[in-house]
């Protein structure tokens, strides 16, 4: 049976418990392993929020999390990941491509990579990292670049749904590949939106992962589409089709 390596690309040491999930899950595969752990901060490059904003988010954050069953907490709460590491497997501090040549990415032979959260990576950079290319979660219908405040909109805006995309990730925007998009109904505060959202995303990679377990060995990288709605060519942004067929949860 063949193993496939996985890379796990982060934007920080600290993450949630959600990451950690993802990490554990693919530990006791058989079919997947973790080969690195890929970390490239988000940098002095505008990214980090603004003083008021982490002022509003966090004050949300300290009120909403006492509102959390046990189960959602620990899908929010951040750790070290080299700690849930199995032994030997490789970290690589790397800096985005304007700042660094050969990364030593490609010379893991990685199968996959999958985009934990936010990172500085650009497409190129990323181009040669794996035979079957980079996937990653988007988190919102919403036009945000980052999964910091994932669900939060939604709730906001009263939407009904938030909806979750994983995508592979072409050589630009308009060649990304939706591989999967589902939704639920909207909770009625951030934090618990926001971990259902991630912890649907993780059932999301999930089956996309064993459905590439049993796709014929040597094959073309396939094109997965477990639970698809209008296909669309969805930037990275969030900005979502016009319409949706995306099923319930």
């Amino acid at each position: 049976m063949k193993t496939y390596r996985v890379g796990l690309l982060v934007d920080g040491y600290e993450q949630p418990g959600w990451m950690h999930e993802m990490a554990d899950w693919l530990a006791q595969s058989r079919e997947f392993q973790i080969a690195a752990l890929l970390v490239m901060g988000l940098g002095q490059d505008g990214r980090a929020p603004r003083l008021g904003v982490k002022a509003l988010f966090g004050t949300l954050t300290r009120l909403e999390s006492r509102l959390l069953p046990a189960r959602q907490r620990q899908v929010l709460e951040c750790g070290d990941m080299r700690e849930r590491l199995p032994p030997g497997v490789p970290v690589l501090d790397l800096q985005p491509a304007s700042e660094a040549g050969d990364d030593g990415v490609a010379a893991l032979g990685l199968d996959l990579v999958i985009t934990l959260g936010s990172s500085a990576a650009s497409r190129a950079q990323m181009r040669d990292w794996a035979a079957l290319g980079v996937w990653r979660l988007s988190y919102s219908d919403i036009a945000v670049a980052t999964s910091r405040y994932a669900g939060f909109w939604e709730v906001y805006q009263r939407a009904d749904h938030t909806s979750v995309r994983l995508w592979r990730m072409g050589a630009t925007a308009e060649q990304d590949e939706l591989l999967d998009q589902r939704s639920f109904n909207t909770e009625v505060f951030w934090l618990k939106n926001q971990a259902r959202a991630f912890s649907l995303g993780n059932f999301m990679v999930y089956d996309a992962l064993q459905a590439l377990a049993r796709s014929r060995r040597g094959a073309a990288p396939p094109v997965i589409q477990i639970v698809s709605g209008e296909r669309a060519r969805t930037r990275w942004n969030g900005t979502a089709p016009r319409t949706s067929r995306a099923r319930r949860h």
